[in-house]
């Protein structure tokens, strides 16, 4: 069950698909529980039992609908909207609070030295030097703001990235350029028109953000061991992962105070964290789903009519039907327990 958006200023929409077939079951306009119950309804209470479980994101409304209609089917929260989350309301945020403080103090540095410029030229002679070195220090100071604030602008993806991500990217980049240089400038051609050489900075330039940023480089970590306790296979020790993840954290809530909120969530939807090791079900198909209904609106330059809308849409996702196993979702998933098992000890 996901949402999506149907037009512009906040109107929605909510889809839901058959996990195993990637065929869309449902189409309304809205994203609250009503839309939910109308579903139950169409598909009938006898269909509903065989259900055992609803991929969602943090979306309250849906979680409510479900609890109160049918409460043994377990609710499944994906782990790429919990990473989401955690990248968006405490990386993001913190990134931008840096970048907002790096401005606020070249701000104040170069007022300082208008005055000071000013001060400069009618001073006496003696006092002079005194000015002039404090003129200098607030030079140095605005420069190295405003090297760091470069070095922040651009880099939300390096910071949401993991490093062995950043390092395939880096190693793809290198092989890229190695081929650049062997098909042209070996030969003394320029490089054609559409070619250019790919950045190999991503890992550096993610040590040079988080070596400059204590807070940054202290999410990034708690992040990782999220995500590596969010990869375990076992329920049990994706339980005490998560517990022990949360204690880490709440002893940092005084340097970092968004993740008091984030911790909150956690806690209070810990049941349909954990459930996922019992069906290893996620919103990926959904997520694709919802890019084929972005290009379809895309391609007819929008809808006018919704209801039309909604039947092309029906009638592109039975084009290419898949089948999905659960237990092959699960072998896939094993070589995981490896990595949590490994940031488990670094936690302990």
């Amino acid at each position: 069950v996901d949402e999506f958006s149907l037009h512009k200023g906040h109107r929605y929409a909510t889809v839901v698909l058959d996990w195993e077939t990637g065929e869309i079951l449902f189409l309304e306009e809205g994203n609250s529980e009503r839309q939910l119950l109308h579903f139950f309804q169409k598909v009938g209470r006898t269909w509903m039992m065989q259900v055992k479980s609803i991929s969602m994101d943090m979306n309250a409304q849906y979680c409510k609908a479900v609890e109160g209609a049918y409460p043994h089917i377990a609710i499944v929260y994906d782990a790429f909207h919990i990473c989401k989350n955690f990248n968006d309301r405490i990386l993001t945020e913190l990134r931008r609070l840096e970048q907002n403080r790096l401005q606020e103090a070249a701000s104040s540095c170069r007022a300082k030295l208008t005055k000071l410029r000013k001060a400069l030229c009618d001073a006496a002679q003696s006092e002079k030097p005194e000015i002039e070195l404090e003129v200098e220090e607030l030079r140095t100071s605005v420069r190295e703001a405003g090297r760091q604030y470069a070095a922040l602008k651009g880099s939300r993806f390096v910071i949401t990235s993991s490093r062995d991500v950043l390092k395939r990217k880096d190693e793809l980049a290198r092989e890229h350029n190695r081929h650049l240089a062997q098909r042209y400038e070996n030969k003394g051609l320029p490089l054609p028109n559409g070619e250019r050489k790919w950045s190999i900075r991503n890992v550096q330039r993610l040590e040079q953000v988080l070596g400059e940023n204590e807070n940054l480089k202290l999410a990034f970590f708690l992040g990782d061991q999220l995500k590596a306790g969010l990869a375990c296979t076992d329920e049990q020790r994706m339980r005490e992962g998560l517990e022990q993840w949360l204690a880490l954290s709440q002893s940092y809530v005084v340097q970092i105070p968004m993740l008091k909120a984030f911790n909150k969530m956690i806690q209070t939807r810990m049941e349909g964290i954990v459930s996922r090791v019992r069906y290893p079900t996620s919103n990926g198909p959904l997520e694709g789903c919802n890019t084929m209904i972005k290009t379809v609106r895309r391609q007819a330059y929008g809808f006018r009519d919704t209801q039309y809308f909604f039947l092309k849409l029906w009638d592109r996702s039975r084009w290419r039907r898949k089948t999905r196993s659960v237990e092959k979702t699960k072998l896939d998933r094993v070589r995981a327990n490896e990595q949590w098992e490994k940031s488990h000890s670094k936690i302990s």
